[in-house]
């Protein structure tokens, strides 16, 4: 037939459109993939905003937070409070009052590095006390702290001319011991507002305050500040040195949003605080928020439209080069040639591939037949195999089922013994000739009518195993079904084929890997007999009182198991006993010793697994139970040392766990004695520390210590207690809280409860 001058055009085609098609559909999805991932950047970007805005308002929540717990303290302190009522400062005891006022103010500024400082201004006696200074009023203006543009008396006005409460000053600037700060000053008046006697004033680091709005991106043209519920702006940093902003988000909004300020789009992210309804807000220019997406735009686009460009030029390349060989391929393949084996290879190299494929049709046609002859005795072998054990893994089974074309996709397998009847005697060449054909009778039969259930396998010369695959639900149900189909199966050896056999049935396995298991009940079942003409099919447990077995059912294993795990070293020593007395009763013969040493050692093996004791802890009983295993000596001598074996381990847990306990309980003791002080110490507290359960804390404390948690801790804080009443002048109420407790009440419940006398009775019997 004469070619089209089109032909040459048509292959190269074919192998072109295939990956236009795949780079056209790569670029579609790229386009998708940059759509989904811009508005994921934008979305993360918000989101980053609002969780650093998040972070900053939370921090602040709690510097504020601590900064009014000590205004209120303050305000609220007994010589404080006593002092405000004072006119004349340095007349009478007067003097004394406030040197006490003064000592009685602790300095903040070791623990809260927020905070500059701190001062009390007193009202009626134009009096300024802080932590080390006593001034007055306008003696502390102008010495120690003032206001740029601002003078005393106007202070002093906006300090003591009503009263406050919770009152911020927004950031200013300020002179304080001669540096310059940036100051946001809170303001709490002490006494009531009818009777104020004047006011606490804590100075509060603006600079930190900044410090942490500067985490928040405000590059080119940025800002962010912090405004209270009325709007005032109370701190605030921006790009520009020269730019103030106003509030422009009110409460409530959501929390992105975008204005255009001077021009400029801007994303505004603002957060409120519930502590005390301050507006947090950040503002950023669009197109720094949206930087990284007009990038990974720029770049997704130049890199699509390269990568189309190369891709075409590339496959239109190799579509050519490839449908060149093709075609002759194609063209030789199409002609029908005769194999001629002997004939020299051709020279052209198209010709050379032709010759070899066609010589490759014919020899796996060839491989097709031989491989049909050996199918029988390739099953044979791997029958064999399955049936000893020799595979290790489901995967391997499954592989050489899938190349024999054996199905077995059901739940359950078994393996029965099939026993041929035979003449009493030795075995003749006529008995065994008449064996061989009865089992070849035999392997047709459950070729023809049970070929997708069971398979067989020739064991003896007069033994056939027969492995089968039954679908059931249940094990019983596959008991049921399994003695069904073999009755089926002797009725009609017996009735067409005059053949006399019993079966006898190993137990149901899950895992076709464990099969070995069901072929070696059933042989050693086979081995005891134990039927007969009237019972030609039995399950090998229903032969299990016939067998002198030993004695270590799986529960004792279990119990035994647990109790090694549990260091308890009596009734493992018992449990030890009772196994070795009901295995002496049954007089057990030599090969059932053995297994039960075998056993025993595995037991030993599942132990040290199972224990996960640090490298080397069970080296000597690991070593004992392989050995056991692998060594012919007495099974009355291996039967001792496992005994002896499983005593060390559980002696090596028990003295493990008291180890464990023992470190345990310093930990706690410890750790009661390092936080006494602190009033919220509980069970709870330390079930969290060491991360285990209340009731398991209070169960465990007083097994180790003998008291109650309560009371342990009760006793540590009364020592503590009576140490300071001897040694030290702190007031009862210092001693109080000083050693955790709430109230005085409860100090003086406790104290009283525990020493049989009140604190103060008790300090006074330690004085001389």
């Amino acid at each position: 037939m004469k070619r089209s001058k089109y032909e040459h055009f048509t292959l190269p085609f074919r192998f072109f459109a295939p990956s236009v098609f795949i780079l056209l559909g790569s670029l579609l999805a790229g386009i998708f993939a940059y759509h989904k991932t811009s508005e994921l950047v934008e979305s993360e970007a918000m989101k980053n905003n609002l969780a650093v805005l998040n972070q900053t308002r939370s921090i602040l929540d709690r510097r504020f937070s601590e900064i009014e717990m000590i205004a209120h303290q303050l305000a609220n302190d007994t010589k404080v409070v006593s002092f405000q009522h004072v006119r004349e400062p340095y007349s009478g005891t007067n003097p004394y009052k406030l040197l006490l006022t003064e000592k009685a103010l602790l300095d903040y500024r070791l623990t809260n590095h927020f905070l500059i400082d701190y001062f009390l201004v007193f009202k009626k006696s134009d009096m300024v006390i802080s932590p080390s200074k006593v001034y007055g009023l306008r003696q502390f203006y102008e010495m120690q702290f003032n206001y740029e543009n601002m003078t005393a008396e106007e202070w002093s006005a906006s300090i003591l001319n009503g009263y406050h409460y919770r009152t911020y000053i927004p950031a200013q600037r300020a002179v304080y011991e001669k540096k310059q700060y940036s100051v946001v000053s809170y303001v709490q008046s002490f006494g009531n507002r009818s009777l104020y006697g004047g006011a606490v004033v804590v100075m509060i680091d603006n600079d930190q305050i900044q410090a942490l709005l500067r985490e928040l991106d405000i590059r080119q043209g940025g800002f962010a500040y912090i405004a209270d519920q009325e709007g005032r702006i109370i701190s605030y940093v921006s790009s520009d040195p020269e730019f103030v902003p106003e509030p422009m988000v009110a409460q409530g909004a959501a929390p992105h949003a975008e204005l255009i300020m001077n021009g400029q789009k801007m994303l505004v992210t603002q957060t409120t605080s519930s502590f005390n309804g301050w507006t947090f807000v950040s503002a950023q220019p669009l197109q720094v928020v949206l930087q990284k997406v007009n990038y990974l735009k720029q770049l997704t686009w130049v890199i699509f439209i390269t990568a189309l460009i190369v891709g075409l030029l590339i496959a239109g390349f190799f579509a050519y080069r490839h449908s060149r060989p093709w075609q002759r391929l194609l063209g030789a393949l199409a002609l029908p040639q005769p194999l001629d084996q002997d004939a020299p290879l051709p020279k052209n190299p198209m010709d050379v591939i032709q010759h070899s494929v066609m010589r490759l049709i014919h020899n796996n046609e060839l491989l097709q037949e031989r491989l049909e002859k050996q199918l029988p005795m390739l099953k044979n072998a791997f029958f064999d195999r399955l049936l000893k054990g020799q595979f290790h893994a489901r995967r391997d089974i499954e592989v050489t089922m899938s190349h024999l074309g054996i199905q077995w996709n059901h739940r359950f397998s078994v393996v029965a013994i099939l026993h041929v009847n035979t003449y009493a005697g030795d075995y003749s060449e006529d008995v065994l000739m008449e064996l061989d054909i009865k089992k070849l009778a035999i392997h047709e039969l459950i070729q023809k009518a049970y070929s997708r259930s069971i398979f067989t396998q020739d064991m003896d010369v007069n033994k056939i195993a027969l492995l089968m695959n039954i679908d059931a639900e249940t094990a019983d149900a596959c008991k049921a079904k399994l003695r069904s189909q073999l009755l089926d199966l002797h009725h009609q050896l017996t009735s067409n084929f005059h053949i006399r056999a019993w079966m006898v049935i190993g137990g149901e396995v899950e895992d076709i890997v464990d099969i070995s298991r069901s072929y070696e009940e059933a042989s050693l079942a086979a081995n005891y007999g134990g039927w007969n003409e009237d019972c030609p099919v039995i399950f090998q447990h229903e032969l299990s009182m016939q067998l002198e077995t030993y004695y270590f059912p799986t529960d004792v294993e279990t119990r035994l198991l647990n109790l090694v795990k549990s260091g308890n070293q009596s009734e493992t020593k018992k449990l030890l006993e009772h196994i070795e007395e009901k295995n002496e009763e049954r007089q057990l013969s030599y090969a059932m010793k053995k297994m039960l040493v075998h056993e025993l050692s595995a037991a030993l093996l599942k132990c040290c697994d199972m224990l996960g004791m640090e490298k080397g802890g069970l080296a000597a009983e690991l070593e004992l139970s392989i050995k056991m295993m692998e060594q012919m000596q007495p099974p009355e001598e291996a039967l001792e040392n496992l005994s002896a074996a499983f005593c060390q381990v559980t002696q090596k847990i028990d003295c493990r766990k008291k180890s464990h306990n023992d470190e345990l309980k310093d930990e706690m003791l410890k750790y009661i004695v390092d936080n006494y002080m602190r009033s919220e110490l509980s069970l709870s507290m330390l079930s969290t520390v060491f991360q285990t359960s209340e009731a398991y804390i209070s169960y465990f404390f007083k097994e180790q210590t003998g008291e109650n948690f309560s009371e342990y801790v009760e006793k540590v804080r009364m020592s503590k207690a009576k140490s300071l009443l001897t040694d030290s002048e702190l007031s009862i109420n210092e001693i109080a809280n000083w050693v955790g407790y709430y109230s005085l009440n409860t100090f003086s419940r406790a104290f009283k409860r525990a020493n049989g006398m009140s604190a103060t009775q008790y300090r006074r019997s330690m004085q001389p």
